[in-house]
């Protein structure tokens, strides 16, 4: 099913998908008792890439500009995932 909005529509969609998830996010887990700061990013990162791929119109320069801040985002997680798999491996 395609959604047929407006890019004002579009942007409000993403603000409210994307504030959802990460207000759900943080919640489950501050709840589950979370400290580690690159858990929360991580999960955030997931989130951003899940509604921007999702809500998001996919047009040529609209991708060109957000993959070059998704390509930073997800370099500085997998930098954080492997630095967290090196000291628990150590």
């Amino acid at each position: 099913m395609t959604l047929r909005l407006s890019p004002a529509e579009r942007a409000r969609l993403f603000i409210v998908l994307f504030v959802s998830f990460v207000i759900t996010e943080f919640s489950y887990l501050w709840i589950l008792g979370e400290r580690r700061i690159d858990v929360y990013y991580v999960m955030y990162v997931l989130a951003y890439l899940v509604t921007v791929y999702t809500v998001l119109p996919a047009s040529i320069t609209a991708r060109t500009r957000m993959k070059i801040l998704t390509a930073a985002m997800v370099a500085v997680a997998l930098g954080v995932i492997g630095w967290r798999v090196y000291q628990v491996l150590k």
